[in-house]
């Protein structure tokens, strides 16, 4: 399921879609928190000095300009969309998914709208559907378990001390409780790493677990 409206689905990938700000007053966050928000997800180069156009594309690249805003430090949910300039042109560059790129260029313009700046510079590409793949394909993840868990902050639920092995934008972790294999991963991709663990969890009886918790992406 995607939560592209239906037209934006229907566009072939690869066009440039203008990026609108959102109306503000019918989002959840007050204007003052929603704002607060979108400066920690925008780019520093972006919120630091005018571009002639600004266009979000699909395309993990840790070579490209890294944001200062990344919540370095922190296990999961870190990693930020980095960017590469052309001139006067700016090109940002996320993870490729059409849902991750669309929210991303939402963010920069709604951002742009609300601090005084003009937003109609603000484009997306949605990414090609085979680039989406390939992505995906890069997971490396030992699922030789019984039982997969894929959600948020899941760092809680791997035992204390647990080892995790990283890939490009991921991270993943594989337990032993009650005699069952169980694993736990975090956006990204990931490679084999195995620790035992104990805990007092009541799992089923054959479940290793995945546990997946949009690791370093964070949006």
């Amino acid at each position: 399921m995607s939560i592209l409206p239906d037209p934006l689905l229907a566009r072939s990938a690869g066009a440039v879609v203008p990026a609108p700000p959102i109306e503000v007053d019918r989002h959840t966050m007050s204007p003052d928190s929603l704002l607060r928000y979108l400066r920690i997800k925008v780019h520093h180069l972006i919120q630091e000095q005018p571009w002639d156009s600004i266009r979000i594309v699909g395309d993990y690249d840790r070579l490209a300009v890294i944001s200062q805003y990344e919540k370095n430090g922190k296990l999961f949910n870190w990693e930020r969309p980095t960017a590469e300039v052309h001139g006067r042109d700016l090109v940002v560059k996320a993870f490729p998914g059409a849902d991750y790129v669309h929210h991303y260029g939402l963010i920069i313009a709604t951002y742009l709208a609300m601090t005084g700046r003009p937003a109609d510079n603000v484009t997306y590409q949605l990414p090609d559907p085979d680039l989406c793949r390939r992505a995906v394909e890069q997971l490396d993840l030992a699922l030789d378990g019984d039982l997969v868990i894929v959600g948020w902050a899941l760092e809680h639920l791997a035992p204390a001390g647990a080892v995790w092995t990283h890939g490009p934008g991921y991270a993943w972790h594989l337990a032993r409780l009650h005699g069952h294999r169980w694993s736990t991963s975090a956006s990204g991709t990931a490679s084999g790493a195995t620790s035992p663990a104990e805990s007092s969890a009541d799992w089923p009886s054959s479940a290793p677990v995945l546990s997946s918790t949009s690791a370093r992406w964070a949006l």
